[in-house]
């Protein structure tokens, strides 16, 4: 008898085990078909890079641009942390930023990550926290910004060239906003010729009312500039023999002539 109910016990038991078990792996396939539906969804941005990450920073799902992109399988990826991701300078940052994520409902930044062959290559990471049935998980879709950034560099490159050239033209050059008057730029030639340095010069107010100190004379001179400029008429924008006063107070005539760029609202003025 006792032999029996042992047994009776022990089927209840097993029984209750299988369908706890049972239960488990019910919730866990309910979780992952919620994960992949996720993943599934996100994977229509075939060029960035999505995965999906554990609270701790294990890699969970991985898309097929980022396999591409680290040079990973996906078994290799998945076995991954997210800091195993990152270059050797900027992996001391993931903790705080996975912190930043949480705290502020999300956030865009840039940093490096590393591929397989360990070289580095600039990304723009944007991440968020995502809740499936209580967890919570980290969703980041990444964006190689290494094109990005060479035509930063290619047009800083540029940009320099093209300053360098203009600092030294032999004529005056500056160049300001339309719509707000602001001086944009000034080359040192602009400056010596009117004999204001720039710090002065900062819009066309002060240019008006330091260089044509007389308020007759700077009336005079500001509407007819004002008129001219305003016809559109690249042949009216010319003027001869203005008569300037710079910060020493001495007194010359120049010739200067203004190119307007409206699309761009910007002002382009030489003088000599």
């Amino acid at each position: 008898v006792l032999i029996s109910a042992m047994g009776l016990v022990i089927r209840f038991w097993w029984r209750h085990k299988s369908a706890e078990n049972q239960r488990r792996q019910y919730q866990a396939e309910v979780e992952n078909t919620l994960l992949s539906r996720q993943y599934d969804y996100l994977s229509k941005y075939a060029n960035d890079i999505i995965l999906l990450i554990e609270p701790g920073g294990k890699i969970l799902q991985a898309n097929d641009r980022a396999l591409k992109a680290y040079g990973y399988s996906r078994d290799e990826l998945l076995r991954l942390s997210i800091r195993d991701l990152r270059s050797v300078e900027t992996v001391d940052k993931v903790d705080a930023q996975m912190q930043q994520v949480r705290e502020q409902d999300g956030l865009i930044f840039s940093t490096e990550h590393k591929r397989k062959n360990g070289s580095v290559f600039p990304v723009e990471v944007s991440s968020r926290v995502i809740d499936v049935k209580g967890k919570s998980f980290f969703q980041s879709i990444i964006r190689d910004i290494t094109e990005h950034r060479q035509v930063e560099t290619s047009l800083r490159e540029h940009n320099t060239f093209i300053e360098a050239i203009m600092d030294n033209l032999p004529i005056g050059l500056g160049v300001n906003d339309i719509k707000n008057g602001k001086a944009i730029y000034m080359n040192s030639a602009f400056e010596e010729i009117y004999g204001w340095p720039n710090t002065v010069l900062v819009n066309v107010k002060e240019f008006f009312n330091h260089v044509y100190p007389d308020p007759v004379y700077r009336k005079e001179i500001k509407e007819r500039i004002i008129t001219d400029i305003a016809t559109g008429d690249p042949s009216r924008m010319r003027w001869e023999n203005l008569e300037i006063t710079t910060l020493t107070g001495k007194k010359k005539l120049v010739n200067a002539v203004n190119i307007p760029l409206f699309e761009q609202d910007m002002m382009i003025s030489t003088v000599q």
